[in-house]
């Protein structure tokens, strides 16, 4: 079984590489096979006239040496290849550290060298840096195929990764197969083995899509099924927190310095309807971003504290719970309200902990905000009359279950600014209600956006240096932490930074945040830009959620292109958040036909459900893989969009299942167990 087998046990994987494949948390073969590409290169048809070429775009030109390449014995060895070709414009071809090129292309041999375009010196040079090189009958192959590209880390090459995985195919090629022979024939899925091969190294579209709906039916159908058999039936709780009070409550609403939007007093009349009840309930909010879902909690926790109970809410980062807990003291000083926002977080400790804790076990009518923490000490906080759960998915099952159980049967109110399509949602929550916020505040203008290439980003950086010398703040969006050796045109994090300290003045502050840094670091850095003692945040996708700085005016999204409509959407609500007029500047770098009409969406709305059903609309099959297999909590979204149609397809076979072997006992269904309980001690695994 090569669910646990380590991929030092493939040829040609030795202890350093073996470190490097860690590092983009690929352990074992298994690992290996299920990182899929993050898309996939078509090769240009070959052409021997210069004239054609363009600057940024890849091209494949035919050449015929006509004298060997000279190499030049410099502290880095350059080898420069110049040739007269069709056209009557020179192409120089240059390759960093291979001085071996000049004995292996002779004179008279024709080649074609693929790579992308830049433009030469003054004399009208056409150049290739470092461009790959093929024989003609090597490249007519090439053209009938799709050639995966994928993510990667610096030391390793994508040629590296791609031959890994060629040789796990080979000597790995004894697959067994989790899928039941019955659900394969059912949808006229591939086999596990072919799905693997044809998902890599796609003879065709038809292959490839037909492998990708696979790996989409399985995001679903583990993610239903872990959810099914995790499932506890609920008994029915009597509510023994009715509120009968609600002076402060009428009275905070009367005073707002705004009215409400609808959507606010929509979801507020949806929970006091619920609380109203005879027995408990829980509902989600599923509110835009920058809709005001955190009046609304407060507002809900406010009308149990007035009537004695505590109220608990749990965030997801140190940072956001302190926010919140800043954001209600504010509201209880400006209302004069005689109560109390308690925190606690990692962070609280020692002398401080222990009195939040005792305030906590000890008051009533009390406001607890906090992170995990809530939920890691033992004791129980008494009597609860609501908790309250802010971006509820970064959360999983067993801790808002937890956090439910800190308390006696109290209200639970699930808060999340991701939009999720109505379909998704169905079957998700199942007999939940959900309320729905899609309007902003009235104190909030709306973002101005603009798409731009990359010739304006000169322009780009001036503008947010304007808005850093009125007192505001910006963020810089990047793909990835390093530079990719595969495509170094996609921004990353650490040379974008480099880039940025070096045009702008020197007392601009720069920060920078992404995904490997440590929980601690990351919660220093998202603390500073919060406390302004930074003025620019180079960050990846890391504060798509979990951070609020009303004082930032303007976020720029690095290769645009590249990201999905709906988590475009969500890093552009880090701006506008508080009553200065915010910019959300979108950098395309893509040459795709469609990537104007994906971004024109985001560029002309605001409205966070609207873009999400076009995400779902233009987004096709081949477009993005990249999907993970799913643990207990998490499921990728990009499945969604790639392939809706077999998201029900999955929740009609998990619900049959479960009908007919609740147990997974059968022959049928081992193999399904057993690939559960590899998901969830993987899910485990990297979590530590």
């Amino acid at each position: 079984m090569i669910e646990n087998t380590s991929i030092r046990e493939l040829k040609g994987i030795g202890e350093k590489s073996e470190a490097l494949f860690h590092r983009l948390k690929i352990f074992t073969v298994y690992d290996l096979l299920t990182f899929y590409p993050r898309t996939y290169t078509r090769y240009p048809e070959v052409t021997r006239d210069l004239s054609l070429a363009r600057p940024g775009k890849k091209a494949a030109f035919e050449v015929t040496i006509a004298r060997r390449p000279m190499t030049k014995k410099v502290k880095t060895p350059v080898t420069i290849l110049r040739q007269e070709a069709d056209g009557g414009i020179p192409l120089e071809c240059i390759w960093f550290r291979l001085p071996y090129l000049s004995s292996t292309l002779e004179t008279g041999k024709t080649f074609v060298f693929y790579g992308t375009v830049k433009e030469g010196d003054k004399r009208g040079y056409i150049r290739l840096e470092q461009p790959e090189i093929y024989t003609k009958d090597k490249y007519s192959g090439l053209l009938k195929s799709l050639q995966p590209v994928y993510s990667l880390t610096k030391g390793l090459s994508n040629n590296a990764l791609k031959k890994a995985i060629e040789t796990a195919l080979v000597e790995k090629s004894q697959i067994s197969d989790y899928l039941p022979e019955s659900l394969l024939r059912k949808h006229g899925f591939p086999d596990l083995y072919t799905m693997l091969s044809d998902v890599h190294f796609p003879a065709n579209e038809e292959t490839l899509v037909a492998a990708q709906k696979r790996i989409s039916f399985e995001e679903f159908f583990f993610f239903f099924l872990s959810l099914a058999l995790n499932e506890e039936k609920e008994e029915v709780r009597e509510n023994t927190h009715i509120p009968a009070v609600t002076h402060y409550y009428d009275n905070v609403k009367a005073s707002l310095p705004y009215p409400l939007t609808n959507g606010q007093e929509t979801a507020l009349c949806d929970i006091r309807e619920d609380l109203a009840k005879p027995v408990i309930s829980e509902r989600l909010i599923q509110g835009d971003v920058g809709s005001g879902k955190t009046l609304v909690a407060f507002l809900a926790m406010l009308l149990m504290v007035e009537n004695g109970y505590k109220a608990l809410l749990m965030a997801p980062t140190e940072v956001l719970a302190e926010q919140h807990q800043k954001t209600f003291s504010a509201y209880i000083e400006e209302f004069g309200l005689p109560y109390d926002a308690v925190l606690l977080t990692g962070d609280v400790k020692g002398k401080a902990r222990k009195e939040a804790l005792e305030k906590i076990e000890n008051s009533a009518g009390l406001f607890v905000i906090g992170t995990s923490a809530l939920i890691s000490d033992a004791r129980e906080y008494g009597d609860i009359g609501i908790v309250v759960t802010d971006e509820q998915h970064r959360f999983g099952v067993k801790q808002r279950k937890a956090l439910m159980n800190k308390g006696a049967s109290p209200y639970v109110l699930l808060m999340s600014a991701t939009p999720i399509p109505r379909t998704l949602a169905k079957i998700l929550y199942q007999d939940m209600p959900i309320s729905v916020m899609t309007d902003k505040p009235a104190s909030r203008l709306p973002i101005k956006n603009c798409v731009v290439g990359p010739d304006k980003r000169g322009t780009s950086w001036r503008f947010i240096e304007k808005e850093i010398r009125a007192g505001r703040q910006a963020y810089i969006i990047c793909p990835f932490v390093e530079q990719s050796e595969d495509d170094p045109s996609i921004a990353d994090v650490e040379t974008y930074t480099k880039n940025l300290k070096k045009a702008l003045p020197k007392d601009i502050r720069v920060g920078t945040l992404h995904g490997r840094m440590k929980d601690a670091e990351k919660e220093e850095v998202m603390a500073a830009f919060a406390a302004h003692e930074t003025d620019i945040l180079v960050s990846t996708t890391v504060i798509e959620v979990g951070i609020d700085v009303p004082n930032a005016t303007v976020i720029m999204i690095e290769n645009a292109d590249r990201f999905g409509l709906s988590q475009l959407h969500q890093l552009r609500g880090r701006v506008g958040r508080g009553k200065e007029q915010s910019y959300c500047i979108f950098m395309n770098c893509s040459d795709k036909e469609e990537t104007p009409e994906r971004l024109n969406v985001i560029n002309s709305s605001n409205d966070g459900f609207f873009i999400a059903e076009e995400d779902l609309r233009l987004r096709g099959p081949g477009d993005v893989t990249g999907i993970r297999q799913s643990g207990e909590e998490a499921i990728d979204m990009t499945a969604v969009a790639e392939h809706p149609d077999v998201m029900e397809d999955a929740a009609a076979d998990v619900k049959e299942i479960m009908k007919n072997d609740p147990e997974l006992s059968s022959e049928e269904f081992r193999a399904i167990a057993k690939r559960l309980s590899n998901i969830e001690a993987k899910r485990l695994y990297q979590n530590l």
